[in-house]
């Protein structure tokens, strides 16, 4: 489904590859600060 954000291209790209801050950020919704560590994944 397509979203509209008013950001800056490289920002959302940024965002949507960079899962390593989903611990520290998104505490108790999409990560936990006892597991941080990023395992290796390929984007597409």
């Amino acid at each position: 489904m397509p979203q509209t954000v008013r950001a800056a291209a490289p920002r959302v790209v940024e965002n949507f590859l960079d899962m390593a801050y989903l611990s520290f950020v998104h505490v108790g919704i999409l990560g936990e600060p006892q597991h941080t560590e990023v395992p290796d994944y390929e984007v597409e």
